[in-house]
């Protein structure tokens, strides 16, 4: 499949060759389509670049700014151990897109697979629950963040400080 790709897409920016990461980085940000950012990723995956986790971050980072879901997921899925910053990259993407639900399941497999979450993480998750108005898991996050000691950190407080804003007055209404 990804030799097919890289016949039938736009040309990428030069250099052609790829030697290193911040090569492949540089590249990454000249990448103004989606089809060129998946003719780079052929180009990475050949040249084994695919391993380094700043390289899929940007990656991941230029997928989710182009909506594609569909290829950060593949993206993501092809890692054998991605780091935090692509797990947070994904839960940013899929709570603030169509896909709420889809980010709470990645910060849950987070957690159950020994994934140390950093405080990046939770306003991500607060988010999609706030999205899906999940008030019992919303609490779970927060008793967790408690227990990992994230909980006075500004932007997790903020988070959920406009998620229990948001779930009050949505509750309201509904009386």
């Amino acid at each position: 499949m990804v030799s097919c790709l890289a016949c039938a897409l736009d040309p990428l920016p030069q250099p052609r060759l790829i030697l290193a990461p911040y090569d492949a980085l540089r590249l990454v940000n000249q990448s103004k389509t989606p089809k060129q950012l998946r003719q780079l990723y052929a180009r990475i995956l050949r040249t084994g670049l695919s391993r380094n986790p700043a390289v899929l971050a940007m990656l991941l980072r230029l997928y989710s700014s182009h909506r594609r879901l569909d290829l950060a997921s593949q993206l993501f899925s092809a890692f054998p151990n991605p780091p935090t910053i692509a797990w947070n990259l994904m839960i940013c993407t899929h709570a603030a897109g169509s896909a709420p639900r889809d980010a709470l399941l990645l910060y849950n497999r987070m957690i159950t697979s020994g994934i140390r979450l950093d405080k990046i993480t939770f306003p991500f998750a607060i988010k999609a629950c706030s999205s899906l108005s999940e008030v019992r898991k919303c609490k779970e996050v927060h008793a967790f963040t408690i227990k990992v000691g994230f909980f006075l950190d500004l932007v997790v407080e903020n988070a959920l400080n406009h998620f229990y804003l948001t779930c009050s007055d949505s509750v309201s209404r509904r009386k």
